[in-house]
């Protein structure tokens, strides 16, 4: 229950920073296109996910993944390292530990250095108990 506690303020608040940095040019943008932003992608599929709807959430943390690209240069790493943490907690919800390995450690590549690599080894721990 901490451990969900402090994933949904990580994810809020990685969330607000974008969006403030993003401003005016990212609400220009939003207007103009068709498509949503990041941020708020980011906010539904939290919001799906708090709801215990994963497969939807992955499906919209996936098109997060794509819409990355609006958030300033210097935070599209940690925007995209949000997301695949998300991906990753879906995935580890589903019970599909392949899959949250895998974003967990693109997140890593991306240059996580504090949530995935603990999550790997809790992952990795949980699945050494489970084979014994």
């Amino acid at each position: 229950m901490i451990r969900r506690q402090n994933d949904q303020i990580l994810v809020v608040a990685l969330a607000l920073v974008c969006s403030i940095l993003l401003g005016c040019n990212q609400r220009r943008q939003s207007a103009a296109l068709p498509n949503v932003s990041y941020f708020s992608l980011m906010e539904r599929a939290f919001t799906i996910e708090g709801r215990g709807d994963c497969p939807n959430a992955i499906k919209l943390y996936a098109q997060a993944l794509d819409r990355t690209s609006d958030a300033e240069p210097n935070l599209r790493n940690q925007a995209k390292i949000a997301v695949h943490n998300r991906l990753a907690a879906c995935y580890r919800s589903l019970s599909k530990r392949d899959e949250a390995l895998r974003e967990f450690r693109k997140s890593i590549a991306l240059g996580d250095t504090r949530f995935a690599p603990k999550a790997i080894a809790k992952l990795q721990a949980s699945r050494s108990a489970n084979d014994r």
